[in-house]
């Protein structure tokens, strides 16, 4: 192989990971945006795994208790919704996001190991935990 095949090599692989790096923003971003156009905030979460069972927390403040779902989607990931009791706007909350509001607070929380169930929701001051079967 030649140095300039080496070179065009090289080349292409900068080109590629370059565009796989860029590719990844871009579906951040969408993400992003989509949350804003939903007017949605996604909670602080943590993912514990015991012997037998998962434990995903959630940071909910300011939610109306009844509104909060959560939904197994598929054995590696959870659903967290719940509508706040009032609006938060873009600007209370220091970031450069564009003017807008926000009403609810949701996430997809993706589980490290299979979930079987739900097996209980607790809400305790403004922590939701959700504990799966394993």
């Amino acid at each position: 192989m030649s140095t300039f095949d080496e070179w065009l090599d090289e080349f292409y692989e900068r080109v590629e990971e370059f565009f796989g790096r860029l590719r990844g923003r871009m579906y951040e971003m969408r993400s992003l945006l989509e949350d804003i156009d939903e007017g949605a905030l996604t909670p602080l979460t943590t993912v514990q795994v015991q012997r037998n069972r998962m434990i995903v927390t959630a940071d909910l403040p300011l939610v109306e208790p009844s509104s909060i779902k959560v939904e197994l989607l598929d054995p590696k990931r959870l659903y967290i919704e719940a509508k706040m009791t009032g609006s938060v706007s873009s600007d209370d909350l220091n970031t450069s996001l564009p003017p807008c509001s926000f009403e609810y607070l949701k996430t997809n929380v993706d589980l490290p190991l299979p979930a079987k169930k739900i097996s209980s929701i607790n809400l305790y001051r403004d922590i939701l935990e959700a504990v799966l079967s394993l």
